[in-house]
C-alpha cells in the first residue's frame, strides 16, 4: 500500500510481548492515518470509562501517510484517554521521530499495560526490546535522549520520553521528542503510569510512493509556495511569538487570569523583546519554515537558561496572564517544562488561577508554604514550577490542573477557573473571537486553539477569510468546517501554519503518493466521521450538552478594558445551530442518521446513542 509502512505495532507491557499486524486499505481510505487511526482504535478497544492512569488506557502512536514524503510531514499523533479531563485526547508533536518510526517500518504504535518496572522500548527496524530503565528513571527529558542516544550508539537516534513530571503523573505532563512537546492533556502522565520512560527508534526501510514525479512537482510547489507566503516569513524571522503584539493589540491577550485580555506590558514579552536571547532556528523534518527558535540568557538571576522556545502561549500564559514581564523568567519556566515535560499552557493557566486565589485571601503563604503568588512575582512562579514537576508539598495539588484545585478550594472559584472539560484554555481570550469561544467549547479534548484554529481566520484574517470577529453569524458553519479541516490535517498528518484548509493541496497530494482519487469534499466528510467517532467515545465516557460550555468569566464577566470592552462570548446564539449543522441532538448526541451517513454505524451499540 503506497504511502504506508503497512504494519501496526502492538506492545503489551505487562506481558512484554510484541505483535505485528498489517493495514487493511479501507481502514486506510476511511480514517487516513495520525488522528484518524488512533481514534478509532482507541473507541474499539478502550472501555471510555477505564482509568485514565491504569492499565485500561491505551497510548497510541500514530502516523500519517504524507509522514517522511515532504515537507511539513514531521508531525505525529498521541491519542489517548486523558488524565486530566477523563474525555478523549490527542495531542501532536513535530521533530524527526513520526518520519523514523515509519522508516523502521510502522504506521501505528498501540501501548497497553503497565510493565512491571521502569522501562524503554527499543525499536530498530524489525527487532523490538523491553529496556530496563532504572538508570534514566529521574532523568529529565534532554539527559534521557542523550543516555539513549550513547547506549545505542547512534546519535541519530529519534527519542520520545518523559522527565520527571511525567513519572510523578502530573495531569498536565507531555511527551517531549527533539526539544518539541506533545503538550496538552497528560500524555506524559499516561506514559508515567505505565513505568514508560522512553520509546526510540531507528528506522533504514523507505516509503514507497505511487508518482514521485508528481510528488516531487507538487513538493516543489510547496516549497515555493511557503516561501513567498507572508506567514511563513513572519515566523521565520519572529515564530509564533509575533501573535503577542498582535493578539494585545486586538484585545485578545490573556492577561491577569483572564480578568483583562490587554496587558500594558506586552512589549516586554514579544518576539522583538526575545531577539536578544536568540541563539539558532530549528526545522521540523524536511521544513524550509525554521519557526523555532533556541534562546538562552547568558546574565543575571536567570543566566544558562535555555528554551526551544518560548512559543506564544507559554510567553502568553506565564507571562500577561499571571502579570509577569520578566521575559527571562518565562525562558527559565519553558526550560523547566522541557526538561521535566510540563504543559507550559496549563501551568500558566494554574499559576493565573492561584494568584488570583490569593488575591482574593482565598489560599495563604502559609497554605502556599512560604511561596508569596503576587500577580508577577516570577521568583515564586520558577518555584512552583519545580514543585509542580516533583509534586513537592503544595506542587502535590497544584499538579493536578485548575478543575481539581478548584473543586477542593470551593469558595466559588470556579468563576475564575479557566477550562472547558478540564483542559486549561490557551492564550487567545474568546471574549474577543465569538468563534473561537465556540470552538473552545465544542473541541473534543477541551478548550483548545488549535482543534479548529478558528482565531486564525477571526483575529489574523487568515486562510482567506474576512470577518467580524464580534458577530455571531456564520460561526457554527465556520468552526464546523475549521475542525473538520484540522481533524484531515492532523491525520495525512501535516502542519497547519502552511497547509491548505481548503484541503484541495492535500488532495492532490494523497492521491499522488497512494493512487487514490480522492477529492477535497470527500476529505472533509472524513474529518467528519473522525469526529464523530471521538464526540462517540466522550459520550460513552458521560460527556454531554452541559459540557460543552466556557468558563464564567468569558459567559458573564464583560471585558473592562480594550477593543473587546463589554464583550462576552455568546454562546447561547451559536451551540444549537454547530449542533444541528453537526447532525447531533439537543443533547449533544450524533443522531442515528448522522452515524449511518458516515458509514460508522457498525461501530455503534444501539444503547450508546
Amino acid at each position: 500500500m503506497y504511502g504506508y509502512a503497512g504494519k501496526i505495532l502492538r506492545i503489551d507491557l505487562s506481558n512484554e510481548e510484541v505483535k505485528t499486524e498489517s493495514i487493511r486499505e479501507d481502514f486506510a481510505l476511511n480514517f487516513l492515518g495520525g488522528k484518524g487511526f488512533g481514534t478509532k482504535i482507541l473507541y474499539e478497544e478502550m472501555d471510555p470509562r477505564a482509568d485514565p492512569l491504569g492499565p485500561g488506557n491505551l497510548l497510541i502512536i500514530s502516523t500519517g501517510p504524507l509522514n517522511g514524503l515532504m515537507p511539513l510531514g514531521g508531525k505525529f499523533e498521541v491519542i489517548f484517554k486523558s488524565p486530566l479531563t477523563g474525555a478523549y485526547a490527542d495531542s501532536n508533536i513535530g521533530g524527526h521521530f513520526g518520519p523514523e518510526l515509519k522508516f523502521a517500518g510502522y504506521d501505528i504504535v498501540v501501548i497497553k499495560g503497565i510493565a512491571p518496572r521502569p522501562t524503554y522500548i527499543w525499536i530498530d527496524d524489525d527487532q523490538v526490546e523491553f529496556r530496563d530503565a532504572n538508570h534514566i528513571w529521574g532523568k529529565t527529558t534532554e539527559e534521557t535522549e542523550r543516555i539513549i542516544r550513547d547506549e545505542t550508539k547512534d546519535e541519530t537516534v529519534r527519542v520520545c520520553c518523559i522527565g520527571p513530571a511525567g513519572e510523578h503523573l502530573v495531569r498536565y505532563a507531555s511527551i517531549i521528542s527533539d526539544g518539541h512537546a506533545a503538550g496538552r492533556c497528560g500524555g506524559g502522565a499516561v506514559m508515567g503510569s505505565k513505568n514508560l520512560k522512553a520509546i526510540a527508534v531507528r528506522g533504514t526501510k523507505s516509503i514507497k510512493a505511487l508518482n514521485p514525479e508528481k510528488i516531487v512537482n507538487l513538493i516543489h510547489g510547496m516549497a515555493k509556495k511557503i516561501k513567498e507566503s507572508p506567514v511563513a516569513s513572519i515566523l521565520s524571522r519572529y515564530g509564533s511569538p509575533a501573535g503577542i503584539t498582535i493578539s494585545n493589540e486586538l484585545g485578545t491577550l490573556v492577561t491577569k487570569n483572564a480578568a483583562f485580555n490587554i496587558f500594558d506590558k506586552a512589549k516586554d514579552i514579544s518576539a522583538e523583546a526575545l531577539f536578544k536571547y536568540r541563539k539558532t532556528s530549528f526545522s521540523c523534518f524536511g521544513c524550509p519554515a525554521g519557526c523555532t527558535h533556541y534562546n538562552r540568557v547568558e546574565k543575571g538571576m536567570y543566566a544558562g537558561s535555555v528554551a526551544l522556545g518560548p512559543e506564544y502561549e507559554t510567553l502568553a500564559l506565564l507571562g500577561s496572564n499571571c502579570l509577569n514581564d520578566n521575559v527571562e523568567a518565562i525562558i527559565k519556566i519553558d526550560q523547566i517544562c522541557d526538561q521535566c515535560g510540563m504543559d507550559t499552557i496549563s501551568l500558566g493557566n494554574v499559576i493565573g488561577f492561584i494568584m488570583e486565589c490569593y488575591e482574593k485571601g482565598i489560599i495563604s503563604k502559609k497554605d502556599l508554604e512560604g511561596l508569596e503568588m503576587t500577580w508577577g512575582n516570577h521568583e515564586a512562579m520558577v518555584e512552583a514550577a519545580k514543585k509542580i514537576a516533583y509534586r513537592i508539598g503544595i506542587g502535590d495539588l497544584l499538579a493536578e490542573g485548575v478543575a481539581r484545585i478548584s473543586n477542593k478550594l470551593g469558595k466559588d472559584t470556579e468563576k475564575f477557573s479557566m477550562h472547558v472539560k478540564g483542559l486549561e484554555l490557551p492564550a487567545w481570550e474568546s471574549r474577543g473571537l465569538e468563534g473561537q469561544g465556540l470552538s473552545y467549547a465544542t473541541s473534543e479534548r477541551g478548550g483548545c486553539h488549535l482543534r479548529a484554529a478558528v482565531h486564525a481566520a477571526e483575529a489574523l484574517g487568515l486562510r482567506g477569510f474576512s470577518i467580524d470577529r464580534y458577530d455571531t453569524k456564520g460561526k457554527p458553519k465556520l468552526v464546523k468546517e475549521m475542525q473538520d479541516a484540522v481533524t484531515v490535517i492532523n491525520s495525512l498528518i501535516l502542519c497547519e501554519h502552511f497547509t491548505d484548509w481548503t484541503l484541495k493541496e492535500p488532495a492532490d497530494l494523497i492521491n499522488a503518493v497512494t493512487g487514490w482519487n480522492i477529492t477535497s469534499e470527500e476529505l472533509f466528510k472524513i474529518g467528519e466521521r473522525i469526529l464523530n467517532v471521538a464526540r462517540l467515545f466522550n459520550v460513552r465516557a458521560g460527556f454531554s450538552v452541559k459540557d460543552d460550555t466556557l468558563p464564567y468569566r468569558m459567559l458573564r464577566e464583560p471585558v473592562p478594558s480594550g477593543p473587546s470592552r463589554g464583550h462576552v462570548v455568546h454562546l447561547d446564539k451559536m451551540l444549537s445551530e454547530y449542533y444541528r449543522l453537526r447532525g447531533w441532538s439537543k443533547e449533544g448526541v450524533p443522531k442515528e442518521e448522522k452515524i449511518r451517513e458516515l458509514n460508522i454505524h457498525e461501530l455503534i451499540h444501539p444503547s450508546w446513542v
